[in-house]
């Protein structure tokens, strides 16, 4: 036997040796039946404010033939909803498992402590079809409030406006002159920047109370993937916003009881209103905590009953009746 001939078969022994611990590892990690794990979950911030996104990112671990996906549902707190689609994405693999990403963005509409909140989301099946969805307990959220001056809104355009253009850092070629254009080049960005902050900054609009909430009602009337509980949750946060901005008073920290109480005792309201927003939060708290349904005719005479009372409480000066 030549030289060449046993340098091949010894090759072709460590190959195969080497192919075989592969399978055999890759068997017996594919064979394991433990339960996908959350390893790790952490808040994109450590204070956010009311009407500012913040992002709840998990690290799920799970063996190799399951996968984490949709769908995946918040619990927790009505004061606090998704905002936008979760995000679940692969991040890497080894001989433990796959580790997963996933990212959901929450938006609060009340400040507080909020304690005991939670993600569900969906997995593949496993070999005993017993663990189906994965529970990812969210950190203790500390939402403070959101301050607001007269001067803010000018002010966060100018912030924003200067994150978003920054001028590019462009790098010197020494073997050209194409650095003598360098100066006029960031001259004329720094020039169009300051022209675009002073046009942006005319610009700026106070959103009315009324226009909140009857673009807010446009949006829940687009949305037709929410249940009844969470759409009756949605138009009740938005009639109470509004009542609280428009008349000022405190309709969001308080019960429904406590709420028409209020009401009824104050002349601010018509008679008809107060009668709608009666009838309203009854059949909405009969869905939230009695758990009854309703059919697509009660909830679209909800919305145009919600729109109705905005239309009619805009004040004249603003082209509608008190």
């Amino acid at each position: 036997m030549n030289r060449f001939l046993k340098c091949f078969l010894i090759f072709l022994a460590a190959l195969l040796l080497i192919s075989t611990i592969f399978a055999g590892l890759f068997w017996h990690n594919w064979q394991k039946n433990e339960p996908a794990s959350v390893k790790n979950t952490e808040l994109s911030t450590a204070k956010p404010a009311i009407g500012t996104p913040f992002t709840v990112k998990a690290f799920i671990q799970t063996p190799w033939y399951r996968k984490v996906e949709a769908p995946i549902t918040f619990s927790g707190s009505n004061d606090i909803q998704v905002s936008g689609e979760a995000k679940i994405s692969f991040s890497s693999a080894d001989l433990k498992g796959s580790y997963w990403e996933l990212k959901v963005d929450l938006l609060a509409f009340k400040n507080g402590k909020y304690k005991d909140l939670e993600l569900t989301s969906g997995l593949s099946t496993d070999k005993n079809g017993k663990q189906s969805n994965l529970k990812v307990f969210i950190p203790e959220v500390n939402v403070s409030k959101l301050k607001v001056d007269k001067k803010a809104p000018i002010a966060l355009q100018n912030k924003l406006t200067k994150s978003v253009f920054n001028t590019p850092i462009i790098e010197e070629d020494e073997t050209s002159n194409n650095w003598i254009w360098i100066i006029p080049t960031a001259l004329a960005i720094i020039l169009s920047i300051f022209l675009f902050n002073r046009k942006s900054a005319a610009k700026v609009k106070v959103v009315s109370a009324w226009d909140e909430a009857q673009s807010a009602l446009k949006a829940l009337q687009a949305d037709q993937q929410l249940n009844d509980e969470k759409f009756f949750v949605r138009l009740s946060d938005i009639l109470r916003l509004y009542i609280e901005k428009r008349f000022n008073l405190p309709a969001t920290e308080k019960t429904s009881e406590e709420f028409i109480l209020q009401v009824k005792n104050d002349d601010i309201l018509k008679e008809k209103h107060k009668r709608s927003l009666e009838n309203f939060l009854s059949t909405a708290d009969m869905v939230k905590f009695a758990r009854m349904s309703a059919n697509p005719e009660q909830k679209q005479d909800c919305l145009l009953m919600a729109g109705s009372f905005v239309k009619e409480t805009i004040p004249l000066v603003s082209g509608g009746a008190s």
